[in-house]
């Protein structure tokens, strides 16, 4: 399973299961008050709020959506085919499921995310990788490899991939809202350092910058998209006056082509939205989750409003540092937050302003807690929580056995997804 490494002293998020996660003791329920009472812990919500909003208005944030929950639906399928309802752990996938060649890919697509602290950008190159599906087609995509001197001047490298890509677009951000924000060049800034050296017409301006990064995010393989836009407007000699100008450029230069065709960038977007929406409704079709799949239908849609409307929105949320612009304020009404929470499950959530509310916000996260168990895993990591919002659903199955509650009263939401994807007489074997 993909485990993104980044530096997680201040915080995190999950994109597939909608959870923000900010490392402190601190009590972050109220973001109004946070905003003054703690300027830089909620300069850290929003660098980790661009990543949620990332997740749900780019191509390459709804196909880790879909993939998460394509993967999990692999595993159930896979325990499900078994004779036996005691199934060894860890589960392996058969080569009859696209997940594993999607696995591979998606980390070939992410790249390294080890932060480094400081580069001298010299070169990239690409470098062709064989990959071979379920059909045993072969097809090979490219890994972007960046070539740097580090400190000592030894020439280095690493594979560069959408973590830079996503990095800095929430760096850059954070850093107008708060100034004086520190990061290492990898994965936060070597984005800018790259265009600064190869394209400088635009790699010194970071409202551009942020603007080529976010439309990267429109592909499946956003470091292919990035170096491919610097070389389109490389070979066309041409300067782009504006962000807006940039986006139009890349829209109209640059599409995608497959066995059935060439499809536009917004087409892309709006097929992969549309994958993404078929596999919640697969997932969550029972009547329990209706509330809760309402909300992510309600925000996912949204979030393509805002993307088709207004492609260089992403430039429009810091009016001057410390503050807020009108527009992301209204943004944040229309789509809410995702579930978030601190070091000690303390959590709040947010709804959209046209009274969608979920049930139970935290609900992908229980995706995560199965795949633990498929992976080995004995206990259910939404305990805490659990213990902090409804203490009467927590018994001792919970740290040592959750998928044996099936057995008793009171439904929790692991059980929940448990039974609704029928596992209910599905045990992992346990080892001593």
């Amino acid at each position: 399973m993909i485990q993104n490494d980044l530096d997680k002293i201040l915080g995190f998020y999950e994109p597939g299961v909608l959870h923000l996660r900010i490392n402190t003791d601190e009590n972050i329920f109220d973001l109004n008050s946070l905003i003054f009472s703690n300027p830089e812990l909620f300069s850290t919500f929003l660098h980790e709020y661009i990543h949620f909003l990332q997740n749900i208005t780019t191509t390459f944030g709804l196909f880790q959506t879909s993939f998460y929950i394509n993967y999990i639906k692999d595993l159930n399928k896979t325990v499900l085919q078994l004779d036996s309802n005691l199934f060894e752990t860890p589960v392996k996938l058969n080569d009859d499921f696209y997940s594993n060649t999607n696995i591979q890919l998606l980390n070939l697509y992410t790249g390294d995310n080890n932060p480094i602290d400081y580069i001298k950008y010299d070169y990239y190159i690409e470098e062709p990788i064989e990959f071979t599906d379920n059909e045993d087609n072969k097809f090979y995509p490219l890994k972007y490899k960046v070539f740097y001197y580090n400190k000592k001047g030894k020439s280095l490298n690493f594979h560069f991939g959408a973590t830079c890509i996503k990095e800095y677009v929430a760096h850059a951000i954070q850093s107008d809202y708060q100034l004086n924000v520190s990061h290492p060049d990898v994965p936060y800034l070597v984005a800018e350092l790259i265009v600064q050296k190869e394209y400088p017409e635009i790699g010194n301006n970071k409202r551009m910058m942020i603007a080529l990064c976010d439309i990267s995010l429109m592909a499946y393989d956003p470091a292919r998209q990035f170096f491919a836009i610097l070389k389109e407007l490389k070979n066309s000699n041409y300067v782009p006056k504006n962000e807006n100008d940039l986006i139009l450029f890349v829209k109209k230069q640059l599409n995608f082509v497959n066995k059935n065709g060439t499809t536009s960038q917004n087409e892309l977007f709006e097929e992969t939205q549309k994958q993404v929406i078929s596999h919640l409704n697969d997932a969550l079709k029972s009547k329990i989750f209706a509330k809760d799949l309402a909300w992510l239908i309600h925000i996912l849609n949204n979030a393509y409003r805002i993307r088709i409307d207004n492609p260089n929105f992403m430039n429009m949320f810091i009016e001057e540092p410390n503050k807020l612009s009108l527009y992301f304020l209204d943004l944040f009404k229309k789509l809410g937050s995702p579930f978030y929470s601190n070091i000690n499950f303390e959590s709040g959530y947010v709804p959209p302003r046209d009274t969608v509310f979920a049930s139970q916000p935290y609900m992908l996260l229980v995706f995560k807690q199965i795949i633990n168990v498929y992976s080995g895993g004995l206990k259910c990591n939404l305990h805490e929580f659990c213990l902090k919002s409804n203490e009467e659903i927590v018994n001792d199955y919970c740290v040592s056995a959750p998928w044996k509650r099936t057995k008793l009263d009171g439904k929790c939401p692991f059980i929940q997804f448990w039974i609704t994807w029928g596992l209910e007489n599905k045990s992992p074997i346990e080892k001593h």
